[in-house]
């Protein structure tokens, strides 16, 4: 378990903010939007939008491309970490950097 919110704070999530996040609720952003911690709603277009509303189901491939800093509205820039694997840095090994999945 320890292991599991280690890289998952390696990702951008803290500890904390992992606990219950399985059955919290959020709003399914557009594939457009762009996480930005200073715009209204953090740049979730569909905000508000109650067809967008749902539960993400992690390990399922069909939500791997979103953002969840956008979904889950009612954590804060707090809750987040800085990932550690800047996606740019050709330093570091591409498959820390880019997911064989997603391809992001």
């Amino acid at each position: 378990m320890f292991t599991y919110f280690w890289v998952m704070n390696d990702y951008g999530f803290k500890p904390l903010s992992l606990l219950f996040l399985n059955d919290r609720e959020g709003y399914y952003p557009k594939r457009s939007d762009v996480y930005d911690p200073e715009m209204p709603n953090y740049g979730n277009s569909n905000y508000g939008n109650m067809d967008e509303r749902g539960v993400i189901t992690w390990g399922m491939n069909y939500e791997t491309t979103m953002d969840a800093r956008l979904f889950y509205y009612t954590l804060t820039r707090a809750d987040w970490s800085k990932c550690r694997w800047d996606p740019t840095d050709e330093s570091i090994p591409r498959f820390w950097r880019i997911s064989r999945q997603t391809e992001r």
